[in-house]
């Protein structure tokens, strides 16, 4: 019972200092309604390069990839996820927007220009293909071969 007794307490003092915390905020204040935007999206690659065709297993592909991380300055990119299975290479590019409630932010477009992903060794032998993932199921397809 003592216990229960422990629980209501804190419980009780969070949503206190909570609700205070709320009330420090003006009712016109937009941080009372809303505290901002802050997702994760993926990238839509707009074009793909390998930098060779052909090459052994123990070489490097570089993988460049152009496309826009954003139309204002609330993006960052956050960077790549990639799985490696096999001659399956899956790469899908993340960014961050993060606008802090009544932050203005600036209209700039934000891109990846020729951003280089480097696929190490060792590589699987035969054709190996490599696949960019985009929003909504869009993707770019890529293919090498390796001795």
């Amino acid at each position: 019972m003592n216990k229960n007794k422990q629980i209501i307490t804190i419980t009780f003092v969070v949503v206190s200092v909570y609700m205070i915390y709320l009330s420090s905020c003006g009712w016109d204040d937009p941080c009372y309604r809303n505290f901002g935007v802050h997702t994760t999206n993926a990238i839509t690659i707009d074009r793909a390069e390998l930098s060779r065709d052909s090459l052994y297993p123990s070489e490097t592909q570089t993988v460049r990839l152009w496309g826009t991380i954003g139309n204002n300055s609330g993006y960052t990119f956050k960077g790549l996820e990639v799985i490696r299975n096999g001659t399956a290479i899956d790469i899908t590019a993340w960014n961050n927007l993060d606008i802090p409630c009544g932050e203005k932010t600036r209209d700039t477009v934000l891109s990846l220009n020729a951003y280089p992903y480097n696929i190490t060794p060792p590589l699987t032998q035969g054709n190996n293909t490599v696949t960019i993932h985009g929003p909504q199921g869009g993707t770019i397809v890529k293919t090498f071969f390796v001795r």
